[in-house]
């Protein structure tokens, strides 16, 4: 699996968010510009992420979000507000898409259900229950998708991966850093900084060897 792009939006201006993951049978390391599913979650979604999606893209979601904006016929429909409403709340909604897409991947529910208690072990039981809830929900709708065969993917499984591990952009330049030594600050563009060390312009980087600083 590979996470090559996520975008941001202002939080000024507001807009739309996406996020791009690849997975693969064979390690992918690389990005690509298109979207095989796509999982929008409000209006604009799809106008946002409109370079990316072709002929082929399958559009998974509230039809009533993408419906204006996606002319194509490959659309299913899976009402994720009506089950994020049912269960407690819209924020249910990621919880459901979650575990659709792990169906799809014929994941067991098993492993999201640890998952789920686990992540959100410190939380009041409330939240956990409908965590839960809303994930076997998603997987029923993936198991509705596969009997009707509207969708399949054929991802064979590695168990080489197994004890390898999964960074995101942050995490590894925090490994990095810290395995060579470097004391790293980085902050929003035009962000005062007061501390100690330079602050590089506009990327808001300071960066300084403190094996070098410090003679050894």
């Amino acid at each position: 699996m590979f996470s090559p792009h996520r975008s941001t939006l202002s939080r000024i201006r507001g807009g739309s968010n996406a996020t791009l993951i690849r997975v693969s049978s064979g390690r992918v390391s690389a990005f690509v510009d298109r979207m095989d599913v796509l999982i929008p979650f409000s209006r604009g979604a799809v106008k946002h992420v409109e370079g990316r999606i072709g002929p082929e893209t399958v559009l998974l979601g509230d039809q009533k979000l993408f419906s204006e904006e996606y002319p194509g016929d490959h659309g299913i429909d899976i009402p994720f507000s009506q089950i994020a409403a049912e269960i407690g709340g819209p924020i249910y909604s990621n919880t459901a898409a979650v575990a659709l897409l792990l169906g799809l991947f014929q994941v067991e529910a098993g492993t999201l259900e640890r998952y789920l208690r686990r992540q959100f072990s410190g939380k009041d039981e409330t939240i956990v229950r409908k965590n839960v809830e809303a994930a076997r929900r998603g997987f029923q709708a993936s198991e509705e998708i596969l009997r009707k065969g509207r969708l399949k993917i054929d991802v064979a499984r590695d168990p080489r991966v197994r004890d390898e591990i999964l960074l995101d952009g942050a995490e590894a330049l925090a490994m990095g850093g810290r395995c060579g030594r470097v004391q790293l600050r980085a902050l929003l563009p035009h962000v005062s900084f007061d501390g100690r060390g330079d602050l590089s312009g506009a990327t808001g980087r300071s960066i300084r060897d403190r094996g070098r600083a410090g003679g050894g």
